[in-house]
């Protein structure tokens, strides 16, 4: 059955112990959306220094985990993400694959120093900045080139088209409840991520040049007064009822929608000076 709030569950595990209780509380790995590199595209290896770690400094081991793959630095990401007390728990069909705790606020992280290994006391601050850091990671392959101009317009469009129907996809569940509008992100929060893109150099300044533009262009087609969307709702509304719209009321409509969407913008703009403190 599917797992929810007040599920009893019942562990085993491989000294043939077994636990059982009632769930409180559970984040399964829902569906996401991503903008950038994963850290499936990195390798445990540092590629600039940061803190206590330098540059070319080899991941072994983070709190006992071992670091040998980008899966695992996925992995850490996640147990980095959960307090002490909070379980991590992967599943292959019944079968657990693992079953691990969060970090602690401090623990020991293994390292490869010019053919020596090191152990280094870091909190949990410190790591999770790290791996949030644009570039931290050496880049676990090689990037493919298009074999030719042509092959590369056909990519392009491709890959916008992609994009644009998960951007289509995103922004529909902010209305259906699927997103939370936390998640967004504004003026503020873009510089943050246009310095991150800068330092990645120019194939990730275009690409997120052009990822900016379709998210402007699927926000401005919301069917929401004071954008385009709403504009085109209204004129297929007169198309329909074959009356004008008094300009009074189109003019107040529009006025209200933008005081909404200044309203959504201050708030978007608080959070994302909290992200940024």
């Amino acid at each position: 059955g599917v797992l929810s709030p007040e599920s009893t569950v019942r562990l085993g595990f491989s000294d043939g112990t077994t636990l059982a209780g009632t769930l409180l509380t559970y984040s399964p790995t829902e569906e996401r959306y991503a903008m950038g590199i994963y850290y499936a595209n990195f390798k445990p290896l540092l590629a600039n220094d940061f803190g206590q770690f330098r540059e070319g400094d080899l991941l072994l081991a983070v709190n006992g985990m071992k670091t040998d793959t980008s899966y695992d630095l996925t992995t850490m990401s996640q147990l980095l993400s959960l307090k002490s007390n909070e379980l991590l728990i992967q599943l292959t069909g019944k079968e657990t694959t693992l079953a691990k705790y969060g970090f602690p606020e401090e623990f020991v992280v293994s390292i490869e120093r010019e053919g020596q290994t090191i152990e280094l006391t870091v909190s949990k601050n410190e790591m999770i900045a790290l791996v949030g850091e644009a570039g931290a990671f050496a880049q676990g392959s090689d990037y493919w080139y298009p074999d030719s101009a042509f092959e590369a317009v056909g990519l392009g469009i491709q890959w916008a088209n992609n994009l644009l129907f998960t951007m289509v996809k995103v922004v529909g569940s902010l209305f259906t409840g699927g997103a939370n509008i936390n998640e967004f992100t504004g003026p503020i929060g873009l510089v943050t991520i246009v310095d991150q893109a800068v330092s990645l150099g120019l194939r990730i300044v275009l690409f997120f040049a052009g990822f900016i533009s379709l998210n402007l262009g699927v926000i401005n087609l919301i069917p929401f007064p004071a954008l385009d969307g709403g504009r085109m709702l209204l004129a297929l509304l007169e198309m329909i009822t074959r009356r004008r719209l008094d300009p009074k009321i189109e003019g107040l409509i529009n006025v209200i929608g933008f005081m909404i969407l200044m309203g959504f913008m201050i708030y978007i703009t608080f959070i994302d000076i909290g992200r940024w403190l």
